[in-house]
């Protein structure tokens, strides 16, 4: 009963003269597109398991998607006895069949931890739970053509389990002109004493 209680009086709380009537619209309008998912259990159903591992220096494929959608969830978790091993395993998306990829980033530093550390994390878009074990990205991501997302082991000892989960709509709707999703990771080590550091150069529309 409270938690229904609750649920109203948050409904009640939304302004309907201002956008509120089109969120409750939504509710009943039928979905566009197909929900599909692809996990670490694709790579592994002969073995009856939902893990796999990484060897040092070996890349994976977590998706290789056709055709036009947008990924709505990314959860990721992944187990190393090396330590940090989250800044050694580095994410890479390439959208339409790109030669690079619009994002390239190390696991920890994608999901909002940095140094390698693991640690809890609780916003709108990014989790982190477990222990920073466990995380979750809900970063709409638009392509049009495909999606091909891949990781690479870029330390010395192999990741002895790495659980992933990715949800995308097919066929979701993406208007003329809608803007991809990128990400960067960069660093200088060591810095250069007296001189400023890029931190992003970027061109045209965004």
């Amino acid at each position: 009963m409270h938690r229904f209680c609750i649920a109203l009086f948050l409904c009640s709380l939304i302004p309907l003269a201002a956008g509120g009537q089109d969120l409750l619209e939504g509710l009943w309008a039928p979905p566009e597109g197909t929900a599909r998912g692809v996990s670490s259990s694709t790579h592994v159903l002969e073995l009856n398991a939902d893990s796999l591992s990484i060897k040092p220096g070996e890349t994976v494929t977590l998706a290789d998607l056709e055709g036009r959608g947008i990924i709505t969830r990314i959860s990721i978790a992944a187990h190393s006895e090396e330590p940090q091993h989250r800044r050694l395993l580095m994410l890479r998306m390439y959208w339409d069949a790109e030669d690079h990829p619009s994002v390239e980033a190390p696991l920890g530093d994608f999901f909002a931890v940095g140094h390698g550390l693991q640690k809890n994390v609780e916003s709108y878009i990014v989790q982190n739970a477990s222990g920073g074990k466990m995380s979750t990205s809900l970063w709409p991501m638009p392509f049009r053509k495909s999606a091909l997302i891949t990781v690479t082991n870029e330390g010395e000892l192999p990741v002895d389990a790495f659980i992933y989960a990715i949800d995308w709509t097919e066929g979701a709707r993406v208007p003329r002109g809608t803007p991809y999703f990128h990400a960067e990771y960069r660093q200088a080590y060591p810095a250069t004493l007296g001189e400023n550091y890029v931190v992003a150069d970027i061109e045209g529309a965004g």
